[in-house]
């Protein structure tokens, strides 16, 4: 075997590697993209939340001091802040799924729809 062939070989060897290597990184990169995504999800529907829940607390305050009728609105916002929950908690699942699947499971999972009264509810 000539030099010219052992550095062809040696080449082709470190292009496979470097192929290998750039393979996971870009698993991993789409695995932490995929993570980072969820989690900006979770944090934003927390935000609707705590939201609903300072909403309930004003007016709780209303129907005291003022004896508005404010049940029905109170209802609204507390069946929202349970849809929020579950829907963080649906959220935090399917990151921990990923990580437990990998990176081929992140594009096979489809995001959640945020539709209803949840996602529509203006306090």
């Amino acid at each position: 075997m000539g030099i010219l062939e052992k550095v062809k070989e040696t080449t082709q060897h470190v292009a496979a590697d470097l192929r290998e290597g750039a393979a996971h990184m870009a698993a991993d990169l789409k695995k932490g993209a995929a993570q980072l995504q969820s989690k900006v999800e979770q944090v934003q529907l927390r935000r609707k939340a705590d939201e609903h829940a300072k909403d309930i607390g004003y007016l709780v305050v209303r129907e005291r001091t003022q004896g508005a009728q404010v049940r029905e609105e109170i209802d609204r916002l507390v069946q929202a802040i349970v849809d929020l929950e579950r829907q963080i908690e649906e959220a935090r699942a399917r990151e921990e799924a990923q990580g437990e699947a990998g990176p081929e499971a992140t594009a096979a999972t489809p995001a959640p729809a945020t539709t209803g009264p949840a996602a529509t509810s203006e306090a």
